[in-house]
């Protein structure tokens, strides 16, 4: 995982940890929307397909996880980006 290099499996979760973090804690809704706006974009879903993914669950995570990590770290620093939240040297 550019810049970070190989990580074992037992540090993957608090790389997911802080990903959510970032998208959940402190964060203005529409700051949230557009975040789930672009994800569906980059799926090739339809816009108004992002309102059957229930976001806080567990496949609504596992969505924003995989698009995040896709494009390591290309895609996470535009999702903190649209946040307005730190990034990732900050977050780490």
């Amino acid at each position: 995982m550019p810049p970070l290099g190989w990580i074992d499996w037992s540090t993957f979760p608090a790389i997911a940890d802080l990903g959510m973090y970032a998208i959940w804690v402190d964060t203005a809704d529409h700051a949230r929307e557009t975040v789930f706006s672009r994800i569906v974009r980059d799926l090739g879903m339809k816009p108004d397909q992002r309102l059957f993914i229930e976001w806080p669950a567990n496949y609504g995570s596992l969505v924003m996880m995989t698009c995040m990590l896709a494009d390591w770290p290309n895609r996470l620093q535009q999702t903190l980006h649209d946040l307005q939240s730190l990034n990732i040297d900050g977050i780490l």
